[in-house]
């Protein structure tokens, strides 16, 4: 007997493309993101796939087309630009100056990017101190 539960799928795996980060909160406490559901959906879509009857491989491929149909250049501009992407915002970061290093322990705000960083005022000089620091540090 068919049903409409794979197309249904389908339409959530496109929501989980457009907005991976989405939260949702099973039974109203867990906090997952979308795009791990999505994963769940695709494995279970293989797994059905291998062991199914052959209507339930003729609905998941139903199901698969229509989001791939749909996605298929998304998809494949991902894959030819992704890693031009991924190189480029490396470089970008890479190139980004370092704006606070504290003086006694050398730790930067890139190093640790939650650290916050003080600069003290009875110092002479512009002498930045991480937090670990700041309150326990010789004047100078």
């Amino acid at each position: 007997m068919a049903s409409n539960g794979f197309l249904y799928g389908s339409t959530f795996l496109a929501f989980a493309f457009i907005y991976p980060d989405f939260l949702f909160y099973l039974f109203f406490v867990l906090p997952v993101r979308v795009k791990y559901l999505a994963w769940a959906t695709w494995g279970i879509y293989i797994l059905l796939f291998m062991n199914g009857t052959w209507m339930t491989r003729v609905l998941i491929l139903a199901a698969v087309l229509n989001f791939l149909l749909f996605f298929h250049r998304e998809i494949w501009q991902r894959i030819r630009h992704g890693h031009h992407h991924m190189t480029r915002k490396a470089a970008a970061a890479a190139a980004e100056p370092i704006m606070h290093r504290c003086t006694l322990c050398g730790i930067t705000d890139r190093s640790h990017p939650q650290m916050e960083f003080r600069y003290c005022t009875r110092c002479t000089g512009a002498l930045c101190y991480c937090l670990n620091h700041i309150n326990a540090h010789q004047h100078r």
